[in-house]
């Protein structure tokens, strides 16, 4: 279920994987801390579209691209979500979800969804035939 392909280049910026996200179908709105209610799309697309700011989590740098967010999100739910909606095969996304609830902080959960599937894998699945 792959979205527009971005421009070849060594790097897919943010603005391409934020469309990207931005095509696929958004889950079921939920309730999290704070009272925010959402979709895991919508938190995506939230955090993206400040990536290159401060935003909410007062990153300290910018330019980043979008393999430097992925391998930078916190949210184990975040990434699980765009690799399913993404097509990721039931076995594996299975598995870095049993995975994932090994870890004790966000972070050791979010990396243990990497594990199973690194960036390279994400691109292959966000945008198949190649970027």
């Amino acid at each position: 279920m792959g979205k527009s392909k971005p421009a070849e280049s060594t790097a897919i910026s943010i603005d391409d994987l934020f469309a990207a996200i931005d095509q696929f179908p958004a889950d079921a709105p939920y309730a999290r801390r704070g009272g925010w209610v959402g979709s895991t799309k919508e938190q995506w697309l939230g955090w993206l579209a400040q990536y290159d700011t401060p935003g909410y989590y007062d990153r300290k740098g910018t330019g980043y691209d979008d393999k430097f967010a992925y391998n930078h999100v916190q949210n184990r739910q975040m990434l699980l979500w765009l690799l399913e909606v993404a097509g990721l095969d039931k076995a594996t996304l299975a598995a870095a979800r049993v995975a994932a609830e090994q870890g004790k902080t966000a972070g050791q959960r979010a990396s243990a969804v990497r594990k199973h599937v690194p960036w390279e894998r994400a691109v292959e699945l966000i945008w198949p035939g190649g970027r």
